[in-house]
């Protein structure tokens, strides 16, 4: 009899490390097949900021969600996950680098702005991406993921929970998204606006943004532009058909989509 218990216990604990080792796996197994996707609505809803993949020197691919973690694999069984803040980030003109310690040694991840293509994929990328592993080099292409959503014509519906009154502007405020371009254009109520932006993932990075000078009887939105858009990193998101820049001063704007 108490062999019999005994046994059972063994089994019964067998069966709890197996459990937990199939658990593991699945983990392991989710992050692979994430590395593998180039379904970028997929990866946006992963929370995926950039996507990179190459097949130089072999196949391998890089994930980065600037809120968590780095993931790389390559066919050659390299794989490194760490978190996105443990990288010292510097940027030279067109190139982004990211460098950081990481249990295989050290990891240096670099961007470069330029039209790229990987053999065997049909598809056009906007960055020439290398990542450094202890002095081993993959090459290949990448990607800031964006939500297509973001393409046209917005109109600047409140400012917070102001509303805005069309009457009390020469021009209906409105920001315009050209995502092929990366621009934007658009108007103040007054002054023509333009500029460029690099959309990241959930983020915009505006660029200087330029603006005509004519003399306006109001310059609420004008004074937003140039103190908490331009040249400025912002969030979006999009809610009950609604376009929302959550500004670095915690403030909101809130566009709706013109009418096409």
């Amino acid at each position: 009899m108490k062999f019999l218990y005994t046994l059972i216990i063994g089994m019964a604990l067998c069966s709890c490390a197996g459990i937990k080792k199939d658990a593991t796996n699945n983990i392991k197994q989710t992050e692979k097949e994430l590395l593998q996707l180039q379904d970028e609505k997929v990866l946006m809803k992963a929370g995926v900021t950039f996507s990179a993949e190459g097949n130089t020197p072999i196949n391998w691919s890089i994930k980065m969600n600037y809120d968590e973690k780095v993931n790389f694999i390559a066919d050659d069984g390299l794989q490194v996950n760490t978190a996105f803040n443990s990288l010292k980030k510097t940027m030279q003109n067109d190139t982004t680098i990211f460098k950081g310690k990481v249990t295989a040694g050290e990891i240096i991840i670099t961007t470069h702005d330029g039209s790229c293509t990987v053999p065997a994929l049909k598809k056009v990328f906007s960055k020439l991406v290398t990542v450094n592993i202890n002095g081993k080099l993959y090459s290949g292409c990448g990607n800031f993921l964006y939500d297509a959503n973001l393409t046209g014509k917005w109109n600047l519906e409140k400012i917070g929970n102001l509303q805005i009154i069309p009457a009390e502007y020469n021009k209906i405020p409105f920001f315009e998204f050209d995502m092929i371009k990366q621009t934007l254009v658009g108007n103040d109520g007054c002054n023509r606006i333009n500029g460029h932006l690099e959309v990241q993932g959930k983020r915009i990075q505006f660029a200087t943004i330029k603006t005509t000078q004519m003399n306006c009887r109001k310059k609420n939105i004008s004074t937003i532009i140039a103190t908490l858009i331009s040249d400025k990193l912002v969030d979006y998101y999009f809610k009950n058909n609604r376009l929302y820049l959550y500004l670095p001063d915690d403030s909101l704007l809130v566009f709706i989509k013109a009418a096409e």
